[in-house]
């Protein structure tokens, strides 16, 4: 070990400026490349309130960086959108599968994500987990209602479900079933705040919104709907999401 040190040493005192060394591996990528596990013991102390102190982080590919000024420190993703998600104007089919009482989903894009310290990803519109941990999860989504006359009750199940084949099977993580009065036919905004959940996740795990017409045995409940969307209304974000692990 000690000859392995003094190796590194001679490497980076000796070499140009363009030397890489590599640790367990022959075919170094960076100035230092290291394939295992790293200790560093007996370093000085320094106040935590330091200013000048930065936090490093391993990238998907082992690369350590440093973060910066305006980059979240805290593993979180956080979504927010103000774009058109779901419009029964152009997909007629979404109205007709809420008033038969169906479920249905909707896509997230890459570019919804404003931040991500999580390694987390959209796979096919779903929100795809990088790491098993425990998870705390906030939800916002903005439904746009509107109904035949002024009065109108919609009653709607709203669930944030996982799955853990692919998509094969999904199972709720935590739901919501709010009833709207709807006083502007046309389309009213009714923002959606599901419960915040504490929940254990597991890497590959998929995570999706779904919403439904809610039923009362076989009888389906509340007013039949004609228009339906998922979007941005008087400064309130179409899905605003923020997922923390602890």
């Amino acid at each position: 070990m000690i000859k392995k040190a003094l190796f590194i040493l001679i490497s980076f005192s000796l070499g140009s400026s363009y030397a890489q060394v590599g640790i367990n591996t022959e075919s170094p990528t960076a100035a230092l490349h290291i394939e295992g596990d790293l200790i560093i013991k007996n370093t000085s102390p320094k106040s935590a309130n330091n200013a000048n102190l930065k936090s490093l982080f391993v990238d998907p590919e082992g690369h350590v960086v440093r973060s910066v000024a305006t980059q979240a420190t805290s593993p979180i993703l956080a979504i927010q959108t103000n774009r058109l998600m779901l419009n029964s104007s152009s997909d007629p089919n979404t109205l007709t599968a809420f008033n038969d009482g169906s479920r249905q989903s909707f896509d997230f894009i890459a570019s919804d994500i404003l931040i991500n310290n999580l390694g987390i990803n959209i796979q096919n519109g779903y929100i795809r987990i990088a790491e098993t941990g425990i998870y705390q999860i906030s939800s916002l989504i903005n439904y746009v209602f509107g109904t035949s006359t002024t009065g109108s009750n919609v009653f709607i199940n709203i669930s944030l479900q996982k799955s853990s084949n692919n998509g094969g099977t999904w199972f709720d993580v935590v739901g919501y079933r709010p009833i709207f009065t709807i006083n502007w036919t046309t389309g009213q905004s009714t923002p959606a705040i599901l419960p915040t959940v504490i929940a254990s996740l597991s890497q590959g795990d998929l995570l999706r919104y779904s919403f439904y017409r809610t039923r009362s045995g076989t009888t389906l409940q509340g007013s039949p709907i004609t228009f339906l969307s998922i979007d941005a209304v008087y400064s309130t974000p179409s899905a605003s999401i923020s997922i923390v692990k602890l």
